[in-house]
């Protein structure tokens, strides 16, 4: 469990990248070898793990994804796309779980916001495969998905605290 600090930056385990990076790039060489001996769509299978060592090797340069909570707040980045929020339009975090295109079920962070908080488009596309939960994190920065939510419970709690 991590102790509670004013601020906490937690970052992604690299491990999920270097595996998508390695059977991407086995994937490509298999589709530009069928493009070149049977039929022209290798060149699509090759194109598109291209596309997927591409989005690898993004998650592989530092400061492209992280979590950081604050007494403010919380923001995350994922592929250098961030989202902030502040500790007064959260009411509460809870474990998730979220299907993925292999048909398992993965458990992330889920969060829901005051009534009176208009939801903006950012939290959209965290959100958006995700069910019983008004936002979600993209991921769980190298934390269990349950100690993850119970530390950005004890800050919303805390945040709560100072601001009474």
């Amino acid at each position: 469990m991590i102790a509670f600090r004013k601020t906490t930056t937690l970052y992604p385990r690299r491990t999920s990248a270097v595996i998508l990076l390695s059977g991407s790039l086995v994937f490509v060489f298999l589709g530009i070898w069928m493009g070149m001996v049977e039929t022209g769509i290798g060149f699509l299978f090759a194109a598109f793990f291209g596309f997927m060592m591409l989005i690898a090797v993004v998650q592989l340069i530092p400061g492209s994804a992280y979590l950081q909570l604050d007494t403010e707040g919380f923001a995350f980045s994922v592929l250098f796309r961030r989202a902030s929020f502040s500790w007064a339009v959260v009411t509460d975090f809870f474990v998730v779980p979220v299907a993925n295109p292999l048909m398992r079920i993965n458990k992330t962070v889920g969060f829901n916001f005051i009534s009176e908080y208009k939801r903006a488009d950012e939290i959209h596309w965290s959100a958006k495969n995700v069910g019983n939960c008004e936002g979600a994190l993209p991921d769980t920065f190298g934390m269990d998905v349950h100690s993850l939510a119970e530390l950005m419970n004890r800050y919303l709690k805390e945040s709560k605290v100072k601001n009474k």
